[in-house]
């Protein structure tokens, strides 16, 4: 069984290789080519959908408890749930341009290609941001907090890195 860090990472993986379709049919758009609304349309609504209510819910529940017992990492931890939110914001606007689009309107297409240009490289910055926060043992701290909740224990995150417990 994957531990949480993990399991997040194969998540971050997942999510990476849907905004590589994306970006995919950016690419196609920015060609003067018609892309595959329908499937980009699947795509956001899954991201959109997907990630605040399973992968972010489980994230910020984590957070909290790193705040809690690392105060230190506050400021990582506030500037990754202001990303959420930001990111939650360009899927709202993605989904309603694509649910809009006119494949034949020049300024739906405009407004679609800014949406999805957007959208991709914000997503793109947070992942990167999570995945390196790694070495600032953010997702190890999830993991911990999972471990935790799982054996109903009360620790701080010190109790993990001291050999002596």
């Amino acid at each position: 069984m994957l531990g949480t860090a993990a399991y997040w990472h194969v998540e971050h993986a997942s999510f990476e290789r849907l905004l590589d379709f994306l970006e995919g049919q950016l690419n196609v758009f920015q060609d003067g080519a018609r892309p595959n609304h329908e499937l980009m349309l699947d795509v956001a609504s899954f991201l959109r959908h997907f990630a605040p209510r399973c992968h972010r819910s489980r994230e910020e529940t984590a957070f909290a408890f790193i705040v809690q017992s690392a105060p230190g990492m506050r400021t990582k931890i506030d500037r990754l749930l202001e990303e959420h939110h930001v990111i939650a914001a360009k899927a709202d606007e993605l989904y309603t341009r694509l649910s809009n689009v006119d494949a034949g309107d020049v300024a739906h297409r405009e407004e679609v290609e800014a949406a999805l240009a957007t959208y991709v490289t914000s997503y793109r910055h947070h992942i990167t941001a999570e995945e390196a926060s790694r070495g600032g043992c953010v997702l190890a701290a999830c993991s911990i907090y999972a471990t935790l909740s799982r054996n109903r224990k009360r620790h701080t995150i010190d109790t993990f890195f001291d050999p002596s417990h």
